[in-house]
């Protein structure tokens, strides 16, 4: 299971990603326990220096997880998705989100 939390510079469509957090966790299939942190990316935009996004490492985590958790799921969906354009990146069309607001 990955978690995933963005943080943009507003919530309208022109809105841009100014941090992206993801946690893949190991977890029990049969209780959903969570058991343990498997791997970690944490990114802050940073105008100065140009930081990117490490799209390899994003993938990764992202593809390697069963599901992506997050609070307020559709908002961060299209945040990915203004990135990370289906189009262009069709591993995004793969991922399975659910909702922490709206119930799992």
């Amino acid at each position: 299971m990955a978690f995933l939390d963005t943080e943009t510079t507003g919530t309208e469509s022109s809105a841009e990603l100014i941090e992206l957090a993801i946690v893949n966790t190991a977890c029990d299939p049969i209780t959903g326990e969570v058991l343990g942190i498997l791997d970690q990316y944490d990114w802050q935009r940073d105008q100065r220096m140009g930081k990117s996004l490490d799209e390899a490492r994003v993938q990764g985590l992202l593809t390697r997880a069963d599901c992506i958790v997050a609070r307020k799921a559709d908002f961060d969906r299209r945040m990915l998705a203004g990135v990370y354009p289906p189009r262009d990146h069709p591993w995004t069309k793969k991922l399975t989100w659910k909702c922490s607001l709206n119930g799992i």
